[in-house]
């Protein structure tokens, strides 16, 4: 089998559009038209693939040994090997024509990593005009009839037709559909008519045919299907970064918004930390559920990319930097609900926010934090060198792992003292377990019925056990997903 795969290789970009050729098509078209809006598209920095079905084209084979049956498992294939071959690839678009669009739904309909489907005069339902056939016959071991199109087209294709029209088959509401029709074309009249019954995206070229042959119509639709496409195109390195002024400096905020929700996903890091988290669990995290979800994730002040040095931070710093961030997100984004997900000491620096603001609050090992008194004599002048403190104290060590970082990752630093003092002093679980709602992932068994539990018998309260922070992070997901359908 061949195609041509359309890409730079540029493996932020997670998106793959395919082409899928209808009945006795191939990759190109006798007009390029196939080729014009793969490169139309590849010229957005994504990844597209246009191909042959077997004995179509230049692939090897005989056509009339196609089903719709054999166009499904094809199709199935092709994408399960560009994904296995290229991991970074994360969704896929497909875009069928003619009798490819029914391929493409059948072939949604089994697979969760469909998140668009482009019709170009698709059909999927039944059609007024028809066309009467010869008498079959038995041709290469298959009953076919002849197309007068060159080759032979199995029976099982008229046989089986209806089973693959939309009446027969569920479609998936998950997936963005687009149809580009045309008003003159009878091949495709009620098919388009349903677009419009189902208020789907839909452009109208009046006057083209079934198959756009004219130069004027074949560029209208490689503009239309190239701009449909941008909405799929997601790139790491392309999201929002805005430097939120404070009165402690600027604040470096990365976004992804893409989604039409009012809700966001906002990552609060610990103490040594930065906006990726643990062991970079915040960006996993986000990269799992950024087609799905908004998420914001920032350095707190003297940390990360934000301006400021670590020894000026105090508590109100912290708090004053969260509330600074969630208002800039209401105010850009217009969103109304925030789930905010805490490691370390980011988990305090929840239950401090502003009760005017309406979260969904997540804290992964929250913890109390209990600083022996002589820590707070050890300072010299309001400061404390952790190098110092834990040469003499060991066991002060511990206490800082639970505010979010793992050994030798604390040392080194100045911190203030009462910045430590006051940390002390938050009653976290007393807090938590007043709360109304909200996720806690811990050993910890005496929480609040009001509470979700995610148990985890992780030893570092960072999640640092790959397996386990697979298992943890999958059921996370999944409550997120089921809460911000309520």
């Amino acid at each position: 089998m061949r195609g041509m795969f359309h890409s730079n290789l540029d493996f932020h970009s997670d998106s793959l559009f395919i082409l899928v050729p209808g009945l006795l098509g191939d990759r190109c078209d006798s007009r390029s038209m196939l080729t014009k809006i793969a490169r139309g598209l590849s010229k957005k920095n994504t990844h597209v693939l246009r191909f042959d079905f077997p004995g179509a084209g230049i692939s090897d084979g005989f056509y009339e040994t196609n089903t719709f049956e054999i166009f499904s498992d094809v199709l199935n294939f092709i994408i399960d090997e560009v994904k296995g071959n290229f991991t970074f690839i994360k969704k896929v678009i497909l875009i069928g024509f003619s009798e490819g669009l029914k391929v493409c739904i059948d072939v949604a309909k089994s697979r969760n990593d469909v998140k668009g489907i482009g019709s170009c005069n698709g059909l999927i339902v039944e059609e007024d005009t028809k066309f009467s056939i010869e008498r079959p016959r038995l041709k290469n071991g298959t009953i076919a009839y002849n197309s007068y199109y060159g080759t032979w087209v199995n029976f099982q294709i008229i046989m089986k037709y209806k089973d693959y029209l939309i009446d027969h088959m569920l479609l998936p509401d998950s997936i963005d559909y687009f149809g580009i029709y045309s008003e003159s074309d009878l091949l495709s009249q009620n098919s388009c008519q349903y677009f419009k019954d189902n208020k789907f995206e839909l452009k109208i070229i009046k006057e083209a045919d079934h198959l756009f042959t004219t130069d004027e119509w074949l560029n209208e639709v490689v503009v239309d299907i190239t701009d449909w496409g941008q909405r799929f195109i997601s790139n790491n390195e392309k999201m929002d970064t805005f430097y939120i002024q404070t009165v402690h400096g600027k604040v470096l905020v990365n976004i992804n918004c893409t989604s039409k929700k009012k809700s966001m996903l906002v990552f609060v890091h610990g103490f040594g930390q930065n906006k990726t988290g643990p062991g970079y669990l915040f960006n996993q995290i986000a990269q799992k559920i950024r087609e799905d979800f908004n998420y914001c994730m920032f350095d707190f002040s003297g940390s990360g990319d934000s301006e400021g040095e670590f020894k000026h931070v105090d508590l109100r710093i912290l708090v004053d930097n969260l509330n600074s961030v969630i208002m800039f997100l209401m105010e850009k984004y217009q969103i109304n609900y925030f789930f905010l997900l805490g490691s370390g000491l980011g988990n305090q620096l929840i239950t401090l926010l502003d009760n005017k603001f309406n979260v969904f609050p997540c804290f992964i090992f929250p913890e109390q934090i209990n600083f022996r008194d002589e820590v707070f004599t050890k300072s010299n002048n309001g400061l404390i060198d952790t190098s110092d403190l834990f040469e003499k104290y060991p066991e002060v060590e511990k206490e800082f792992y639970k505010l979010g970082n793992t050994h030798n990752r604390t040392k080194g630093l100045l911190v203030k003292s009462n910045f430590l003092i006051d940390i002390s002093n938050i009653k976290l679980w007393e807090k938590l377990n007043k709360m109304e709602k909200g996720i806690v992932i811990t050993n910890n068994d005496n929480i609040s019925d009001e509470l979700i539990l995610i148990k985890s018998n992780d030893k570092t309260g960072l999640l640092l056990d790959a397996n386990e922070r697979d298992r943890v992070v999958e059921i996370l997901i999944n409550h997120f997903k089921e809460i911000s359908l309520k």
